[in-house]
Protein backbone atom coordinates (compact mmCIF):
# COMPACT_ATOMS: atom_id res chain seq x y z
CA UNK A 1 0.00 0.00 0.00
CA UNK A 2 1.20 3.27 -0.96
CA UNK A 3 -0.05 5.30 1.78
CA UNK A 4 2.86 7.44 3.54
CA UNK A 5 3.66 6.61 7.35
CA UNK A 6 5.68 9.90 7.49
CA UNK A 7 3.24 12.76 9.75
CA UNK A 8 6.06 15.15 8.83
CA UNK A 9 5.81 14.77 5.22
CA UNK A 10 1.92 14.90 4.90
CA UNK A 11 2.25 18.41 7.41
CA UNK A 12 5.18 19.79 4.61
CA UNK A 13 3.13 18.81 1.77
CA UNK A 14 0.06 20.85 3.53
CA UNK A 15 2.15 24.22 3.99
CA UNK A 16 3.58 23.93 -0.09
CA UNK A 17 -0.25 23.69 -0.71
CA UNK A 18 -1.05 26.50 1.70
CA UNK A 19 1.88 28.77 0.70
CA UNK A 20 2.59 27.96 -2.73
CA UNK A 21 1.13 31.38 -4.78
CA UNK A 22 -2.32 30.26 -4.65
CA UNK A 23 -4.30 32.63 -6.53
CA UNK A 24 -6.47 35.26 -5.19
CA UNK A 25 -8.96 37.28 -6.95
CA UNK A 26 -11.44 40.23 -5.08
CA UNK A 27 -13.76 41.69 -7.50
CA UNK A 28 -16.85 43.17 -6.25
CA UNK A 29 -19.89 41.40 -6.08
CA UNK A 30 -23.10 42.68 -8.33
CA UNK A 31 -25.82 43.35 -6.57
CA UNK A 32 -28.74 41.69 -7.09
CA UNK A 33 -31.55 43.10 -9.38
CA UNK A 34 -34.87 41.04 -8.25
CA UNK A 35 -36.49 42.16 -11.44
CA UNK A 36 -34.48 40.61 -14.09
CA UNK A 37 -36.21 37.46 -16.20
CA UNK A 38 -34.69 33.52 -15.49
CA UNK A 39 -34.71 31.02 -17.86
CA UNK A 40 -36.95 28.09 -17.84
CA UNK A 41 -36.21 24.72 -18.58
CA UNK A 42 -38.01 21.33 -17.62
CA UNK A 43 -35.61 18.51 -16.42
CA UNK A 44 -32.80 17.04 -14.33
CA UNK A 45 -30.00 19.20 -13.01
CA UNK A 46 -26.91 18.93 -15.27
CA UNK A 47 -23.53 18.16 -14.37
CA UNK A 48 -20.73 15.78 -12.90
CA UNK A 49 -21.83 17.39 -9.72
CA UNK A 50 -24.91 19.66 -9.78
CA UNK A 51 -25.81 19.53 -5.55
CA UNK A 52 -25.24 18.33 -2.47
CA UNK A 53 -23.58 14.91 -2.24
CA UNK A 54 -23.78 14.81 -6.46
CA UNK A 55 -27.07 13.31 -7.01
CA UNK A 56 -31.15 13.93 -5.31
CA UNK A 57 -30.81 10.51 -3.83
CA UNK A 58 -27.63 12.28 -2.04
CA UNK A 59 -25.34 8.80 -2.44
CA UNK A 60 -22.37 10.38 -3.11
CA UNK A 61 -22.11 7.85 -5.97
CA UNK A 62 -21.14 8.56 -9.62
CA UNK A 63 -20.68 7.26 -13.03
CA UNK A 64 -18.27 9.49 -13.71
CA UNK A 65 -14.56 7.54 -13.56
CA UNK A 66 -12.89 9.01 -10.46
CA UNK A 67 -8.78 9.39 -11.22
CA UNK A 68 -6.85 5.87 -9.90
CA UNK A 69 -3.39 8.27 -9.93
CA UNK A 70 -4.40 11.62 -8.78
CA UNK A 71 -2.19 15.01 -8.86
CA UNK A 72 -2.53 18.34 -8.65
CA UNK A 73 -3.76 20.16 -11.52
CA UNK A 74 -4.51 24.25 -10.21
CA UNK A 75 -5.10 25.98 -7.23
CA UNK A 76 -7.30 29.27 -6.46
CA UNK A 77 -8.66 31.02 -3.52
CA UNK A 78 -11.82 32.59 -3.10
CA UNK A 79 -12.20 35.55 -1.23
CA UNK A 80 -14.60 35.69 1.86
CA UNK A 81 -13.98 31.89 2.08
CA UNK A 82 -16.14 28.97 1.13
CA UNK A 83 -19.08 27.67 3.09
CA UNK A 84 -20.23 24.10 2.65
CA UNK A 85 -20.10 22.17 -0.60
CA UNK A 86 -18.98 23.45 -4.35
CA UNK A 87 -20.91 22.41 -7.52
CA UNK A 88 -19.68 21.59 -10.74
CA UNK A 89 -21.48 22.30 -14.14
CA UNK A 90 -20.88 20.39 -17.66
CA UNK A 91 -18.55 22.54 -18.93
CA UNK A 92 -16.51 22.65 -15.83
CA UNK A 93 -17.28 25.62 -13.89
CA UNK A 94 -16.93 25.91 -10.28
CA UNK A 95 -19.97 27.87 -8.35
CA UNK A 96 -18.75 28.49 -4.34
CA UNK A 97 -20.97 29.46 -1.69
CA UNK A 98 -18.78 32.29 0.40
CA UNK A 99 -19.11 32.66 4.26
CA UNK A 100 -20.46 36.06 3.61
CA UNK A 101 -23.07 37.04 1.17
CA UNK A 102 -21.47 36.13 -2.13
CA UNK A 103 -21.90 33.53 -4.50
CA UNK A 104 -18.94 33.16 -6.91
CA UNK A 105 -18.08 31.21 -10.09
CA UNK A 106 -14.69 29.78 -11.04
CA UNK A 107 -14.13 28.93 -14.99
CA UNK A 108 -12.59 25.13 -16.02
CA UNK A 109 -9.32 27.09 -15.07
CA UNK A 110 -10.03 28.34 -11.79
CA UNK A 111 -10.04 32.00 -12.69
CA UNK A 112 -12.66 34.13 -11.34
CA UNK A 113 -15.76 34.22 -14.00
CA UNK A 114 -18.16 36.38 -11.91
CA UNK A 115 -19.39 37.15 -8.11
CA UNK A 116 -22.91 38.00 -7.19
CA UNK A 117 -24.14 39.38 -3.69
CA UNK A 118 -27.37 38.53 -1.96
CA UNK A 119 -29.06 42.19 -0.75
CA UNK A 120 -29.40 40.72 2.83
CA UNK A 121 -27.73 38.01 5.05
CA UNK A 122 -24.98 35.72 4.51
CA UNK A 123 -25.21 32.40 2.65
CA UNK A 124 -26.42 29.20 4.46
CA UNK A 125 -26.02 26.57 2.24
CA UNK A 126 -24.06 25.17 -0.46
CA UNK A 127 -25.09 26.06 -4.14
CA UNK A 128 -27.11 23.70 -6.45
CA UNK A 129 -28.10 23.51 -10.07
CA UNK A 130 -31.42 23.64 -11.51
CA UNK A 131 -32.27 22.05 -15.22
CA UNK A 132 -32.02 25.40 -16.59
CA UNK A 133 -28.54 25.78 -15.15
CA UNK A 134 -29.33 28.61 -12.56
CA UNK A 135 -27.31 29.16 -9.59
CA UNK A 136 -29.17 28.58 -6.57
CA UNK A 137 -28.29 29.31 -3.08
CA UNK A 138 -30.32 29.92 0.48
CA UNK A 139 -29.74 33.01 2.58
CA UNK A 140 -29.99 33.49 6.40
CA UNK A 141 -32.97 35.75 5.63
CA UNK A 142 -34.76 32.88 4.73
CA UNK A 143 -34.28 33.74 1.04
CA UNK A 144 -33.70 31.88 -2.80
CA UNK A 145 -30.58 34.02 -4.75
CA UNK A 146 -30.99 32.51 -8.21
CA UNK A 147 -28.11 33.61 -10.87
CA UNK A 148 -27.67 32.87 -14.24
CA UNK A 149 -24.87 30.99 -15.46
CA UNK A 150 -23.10 33.88 -17.29
CA UNK A 151 -23.89 35.66 -14.06
CA UNK A 152 -25.25 39.18 -15.52
CA UNK A 153 -29.13 38.00 -14.62
CA UNK A 154 -29.84 37.31 -10.72
CA UNK A 155 -33.02 37.80 -8.34
CA UNK A 156 -34.07 36.86 -4.95
CA UNK A 157 -37.23 34.76 -4.29
CA UNK A 158 -38.49 34.73 -0.98
CA UNK A 159 -39.64 31.33 1.17
CA UNK A 160 -41.90 32.90 3.51
CA UNK A 161 -39.55 31.77 6.73
CA UNK A 162 -37.91 32.55 9.62
CA UNK A 163 -34.83 34.46 9.15
CA UNK A 164 -32.10 32.59 10.69
CA UNK A 165 -33.64 28.89 10.58
CA UNK A 166 -31.24 25.94 9.93
CA UNK A 167 -31.28 24.93 6.27
CA UNK A 168 -29.90 21.86 5.32
CA UNK A 169 -29.10 21.22 1.36
CA UNK A 170 -31.31 22.39 -1.63
CA UNK A 171 -32.41 19.61 -3.31
CA UNK A 172 -33.11 19.94 -7.53
CA UNK A 173 -35.93 18.07 -8.48
CA UNK A 174 -36.98 16.38 -12.04
CA UNK A 175 -39.30 18.54 -12.70
CA UNK A 176 -36.41 21.45 -13.06
CA UNK A 177 -37.33 23.17 -9.57
CA UNK A 178 -36.28 22.65 -6.24
CA UNK A 179 -36.96 21.59 -2.58
CA UNK A 180 -35.99 24.07 0.37
CA UNK A 181 -36.03 23.78 3.94
CA UNK A 182 -35.54 26.04 6.72
CA UNK A 183 -35.84 25.24 10.77
CA UNK A 184 -39.40 22.34 10.55
CA UNK A 185 -40.40 24.12 6.99
CA UNK A 186 -39.78 22.36 3.29
CA UNK A 187 -40.81 24.83 0.42
CA UNK A 188 -41.36 23.01 -3.01
CA UNK A 189 -40.41 25.41 -5.75
CA UNK A 190 -41.04 25.40 -9.68
CA UNK A 191 -38.92 25.42 -12.76
CA UNK A 192 -39.77 29.18 -12.04
CA UNK A 193 -38.82 29.46 -8.69
CA UNK A 194 -42.74 29.98 -7.96
CA UNK A 195 -43.99 27.85 -4.89
CA UNK A 196 -45.70 25.06 -5.65
CA UNK A 197 -46.09 23.45 -2.09
CA UNK A 198 -45.30 24.21 1.79
CA UNK A 199 -44.98 21.56 4.73
CA UNK A 200 -44.54 22.33 8.30
CA UNK A 201 -42.78 19.49 10.32
CA UNK A 202 -42.63 18.79 14.12
CA UNK A 203 -39.20 18.58 14.29
CA UNK A 204 -36.18 20.81 12.07
CA UNK A 205 -35.08 19.09 9.17
CA UNK A 206 -31.88 18.13 8.31
CA UNK A 207 -31.79 16.88 5.01
CA UNK A 208 -34.02 16.01 1.81
CA UNK A 209 -33.63 13.06 -0.79
CA UNK A 210 -36.05 12.49 -3.89
CA UNK A 211 -37.56 8.70 -4.45
CA UNK A 212 -39.76 8.47 -7.52
CA UNK A 213 -41.59 11.62 -7.52
CA UNK A 214 -41.78 12.19 -3.90
CA UNK A 215 -39.45 14.54 -1.42
CA UNK A 216 -38.27 11.82 1.82
CA UNK A 217 -37.81 14.80 4.72
CA UNK A 218 -35.30 13.45 7.06
CA UNK A 219 -35.69 15.23 10.35
CA UNK A 220 -32.14 16.00 13.07
CA UNK A 221 -33.91 13.46 15.02
CA UNK A 222 -34.56 10.66 12.75
CA UNK A 223 -38.08 11.15 11.80
CA UNK A 224 -38.62 10.28 7.93
CA UNK A 225 -41.64 11.98 6.34
CA UNK A 226 -42.71 11.38 2.30
CA UNK A 227 -44.15 14.21 0.31
CA UNK A 228 -45.52 15.72 -2.95
CA UNK A 229 -47.29 18.56 -3.15
CA UNK A 230 -50.79 19.36 -2.58
CA UNK A 231 -51.01 16.31 -0.32
CA UNK A 232 -49.47 16.88 3.13
CA UNK A 233 -46.15 15.10 3.78
CA UNK A 234 -46.85 10.83 5.68
CA UNK A 235 -44.64 9.57 8.32
CA UNK A 236 -42.86 6.65 6.80
CA UNK A 237 -40.62 5.50 10.22
CA UNK A 238 -37.57 6.59 12.50
CA UNK A 239 -34.21 5.99 12.12
CA UNK A 240 -34.85 5.79 16.23
CA UNK A 241 -32.09 8.25 16.72
CA UNK A 242 -30.44 11.66 15.47
CA UNK A 243 -29.36 11.76 11.90
CA UNK A 244 -28.02 15.87 11.55
CA UNK A 245 -26.05 14.16 8.41
CA UNK A 246 -29.35 12.98 7.04
CA UNK A 247 -29.91 10.14 4.58
CA UNK A 248 -29.18 8.42 1.76
CA UNK A 249 -31.21 6.07 -0.56
CA UNK A 250 -29.61 3.32 -0.76
CA UNK A 251 -32.11 1.38 -2.47
CA UNK A 252 -35.94 2.48 -3.60
CA UNK A 253 -37.62 0.76 -0.25
CA UNK A 254 -34.35 1.79 1.84
CA UNK A 255 -32.88 5.02 3.65
CA UNK A 256 -29.22 4.28 5.60
CA UNK A 257 -27.97 6.96 7.73
CA UNK A 258 -25.27 7.49 10.45
CA UNK A 259 -26.87 7.59 13.66
CA UNK A 260 -26.44 9.14 17.19
CA UNK A 261 -22.90 9.13 15.35
CA UNK A 262 -22.37 5.58 16.04
CA UNK A 263 -24.41 3.31 14.11
CA UNK A 264 -24.93 2.81 10.13
CA UNK A 265 -28.63 1.83 9.88
CA UNK A 266 -30.87 0.95 7.25
CA UNK A 267 -34.72 1.95 7.46
CA UNK A 268 -36.97 0.21 5.09
CA UNK A 269 -39.56 2.62 4.41
CA UNK A 270 -42.09 0.04 3.60
CA UNK A 271 -41.88 -2.29 7.03
CA UNK A 272 -40.14 0.46 9.36
CA UNK A 273 -37.92 -2.02 10.64
CA UNK A 274 -34.16 -1.00 11.32
CA UNK A 275 -30.86 -3.47 10.96
CA UNK A 276 -27.70 -2.17 12.08
CA UNK A 277 -25.15 -2.60 9.57
CA UNK A 278 -22.17 -0.99 11.80
CA UNK A 279 -21.90 -0.25 15.60
CA UNK A 280 -18.82 1.53 16.20
CA UNK A 281 -17.14 2.90 19.20
CA UNK A 282 -15.07 5.61 17.40
CA UNK A 283 -17.24 8.71 15.62
CA UNK A 284 -18.92 8.01 12.32
CA UNK A 285 -18.76 10.64 9.99
CA UNK A 286 -21.83 10.73 8.21
CA UNK A 287 -23.27 10.46 5.78
CA UNK A 288 -22.60 7.30 4.37
CA UNK A 289 -21.47 6.86 0.48
CA UNK A 290 -23.26 4.42 -1.27
CA UNK A 291 -23.30 2.01 -4.52
CA UNK A 292 -26.27 1.00 -6.84
CA UNK A 293 -25.69 -2.29 -5.35
CA UNK A 294 -26.76 -1.05 -1.94
CA UNK A 295 -23.03 -1.61 -0.78
CA UNK A 296 -21.94 1.50 2.00
CA UNK A 297 -19.01 3.40 2.96
CA UNK A 298 -18.58 5.38 5.79
CA UNK A 299 -15.58 6.64 8.18
CA UNK A 300 -14.14 7.12 11.30
CA UNK A 301 -13.02 10.02 12.94
CA UNK A 302 -9.60 7.88 13.30
CA UNK A 303 -9.16 7.76 9.61
CA UNK A 304 -10.81 4.69 9.22
CA UNK A 305 -12.22 3.61 5.83
CA UNK A 306 -14.87 0.60 6.20
CA UNK A 307 -17.13 -0.76 3.62
CA UNK A 308 -20.31 -2.86 4.26
CA UNK A 309 -22.73 -5.03 2.17
CA UNK A 310 -26.84 -5.10 2.48
CA UNK A 311 -26.42 -7.93 4.64
CA UNK A 312 -23.73 -5.97 6.73
CA UNK A 313 -20.41 -7.85 5.63
CA UNK A 314 -17.41 -5.91 5.54
CA UNK A 315 -16.21 -5.51 2.45
CA UNK A 316 -13.09 -3.08 2.97
CA UNK A 317 -11.25 -1.71 5.94
CA UNK A 318 -8.79 0.70 4.67
CA UNK A 319 -6.71 2.81 7.14
CA UNK A 320 -6.33 6.50 5.51
CA UNK A 321 -4.12 8.38 7.64
CA UNK A 322 -0.74 7.42 8.13
CA UNK A 323 -0.12 6.32 11.97
CA UNK A 324 0.96 8.74 14.54
CA UNK A 325 3.37 6.34 16.60
CA UNK A 326 5.90 7.94 18.75
CA UNK A 327 4.34 11.72 17.80
CA UNK A 328 2.32 14.76 19.22
CA UNK A 329 -1.79 14.34 17.81
CA UNK A 330 -2.49 16.41 15.09
CA UNK A 331 -4.36 19.83 15.84
CA UNK A 332 -6.86 18.45 13.47
CA UNK A 333 -7.02 14.97 14.56
CA UNK A 334 -10.79 13.34 14.89
CA UNK A 335 -12.11 16.50 12.93
CA UNK A 336 -15.14 15.95 10.47
CA UNK A 337 -14.15 15.27 7.15
CA UNK A 338 -16.25 15.02 4.21
CA UNK A 339 -18.00 12.34 3.01
CA UNK A 340 -15.68 10.11 0.46
CA UNK A 341 -17.05 9.41 -2.97
CA UNK A 342 -17.34 6.36 -5.31
CA UNK A 343 -17.27 5.20 -8.57
CA UNK A 344 -18.59 2.40 -10.81
CA UNK A 345 -15.51 0.79 -11.00
CA UNK A 346 -15.34 1.20 -6.98
CA UNK A 347 -12.54 3.67 -6.57
CA UNK A 348 -13.37 5.47 -3.52
CA UNK A 349 -11.79 9.11 -3.28
CA UNK A 350 -11.72 11.11 0.23
CA UNK A 351 -10.21 14.16 2.03
CA UNK A 352 -8.39 14.35 6.03
CA UNK A 353 -7.64 17.46 7.40
CA UNK A 354 -4.28 18.09 7.10
CA UNK A 355 -3.95 15.61 4.25
CA UNK A 356 -3.90 15.39 0.96
CA UNK A 357 -6.74 14.21 -1.33
CA UNK A 358 -6.34 10.56 -2.11
CA UNK A 359 -8.01 7.59 -3.92
CA UNK A 360 -8.88 4.32 -2.97
CA UNK A 361 -8.29 1.37 -5.18
CA UNK A 362 -10.34 -1.57 -5.09
CA UNK A 363 -7.40 -3.77 -4.37
CA UNK A 364 -7.00 -1.40 -1.04
CA UNK A 365 -3.73 0.72 -2.39
CA UNK A 366 -3.85 4.29 -1.82
CA UNK A 367 -2.48 7.04 -4.13
CA UNK A 368 -2.28 11.00 -3.07
CA UNK A 369 -2.14 14.43 -4.97
CA UNK A 370 0.33 15.78 -3.59
CA UNK A 371 0.34 19.41 -2.63
CA UNK A 372 -3.88 19.25 -2.41
CA UNK A 373 -4.55 19.30 1.44
CA UNK A 374 -5.87 21.88 3.51
CA UNK A 375 -6.42 22.18 7.31
CA UNK A 376 -10.32 22.99 6.82
CA UNK A 377 -11.86 20.76 4.25
CA UNK A 378 -15.41 21.70 3.19
CA UNK A 379 -16.16 19.54 -0.23
CA UNK A 380 -14.55 16.64 -2.48
CA UNK A 381 -16.63 16.38 -5.58
CA UNK A 382 -16.88 15.29 -9.16
CA UNK A 383 -15.52 17.98 -11.35
CA UNK A 384 -15.57 16.18 -14.60
CA UNK A 385 -13.89 12.89 -16.19
CA UNK A 386 -10.76 11.64 -14.20
CA UNK A 387 -11.33 15.32 -11.87
CA UNK A 388 -12.26 15.94 -8.83
CA UNK A 389 -12.50 19.39 -6.76
CA UNK A 390 -11.17 20.26 -2.91
CA UNK A 391 -12.85 23.65 -1.42
CA UNK A 392 -11.87 24.63 2.28
CA UNK A 393 -13.26 26.77 4.74
CA UNK A 394 -10.28 29.00 4.31
CA UNK A 395 -11.29 29.82 0.42
CA UNK A 396 -8.73 27.65 -0.95
CA UNK A 397 -9.73 25.60 -4.53
CA UNK A 398 -8.01 22.40 -5.67
CA UNK A 399 -8.28 20.91 -8.93
CA UNK A 400 -7.54 17.22 -9.18
CA UNK A 401 -6.35 15.78 -12.34
CA UNK A 402 -5.29 12.47 -13.11
CA UNK A 403 -1.60 11.48 -13.84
Amino acid sequence: MSNPTDPSAARAGLLLACAAGAVVWAAEARPVDTALPTRVQVGAAAGPSPMARLDAARSGSTTVPLPERPRLDWRARVVGGAHRGAVVDRRGNVIVSTRGSSLVQLDPRGRLAWSARATEGSLVTGPALTASGTRVVQTSQGALLAVSPTGDETREVSLRVRPGAAASELLPTGDGGLVASAGAVATWLRHDLSELGRATLPESIAGTVARAGHVLLVTERGAVFEWAPPAPPRRLGSFGGATPTGAVLSSPRHLSAVVDGALLVDLNLSTETRPVRLSSLQRLDGPPTVLPSGEAFVTTDDGLLLGFDRAGRETARVSLEPPRVDAPASPVAGAPSPAPIVDAKRRIAFVRPGLEVGVVLPSGVVHFAEGAACHDPESLVVAGRQRLLLTCSSGQVFAIASR
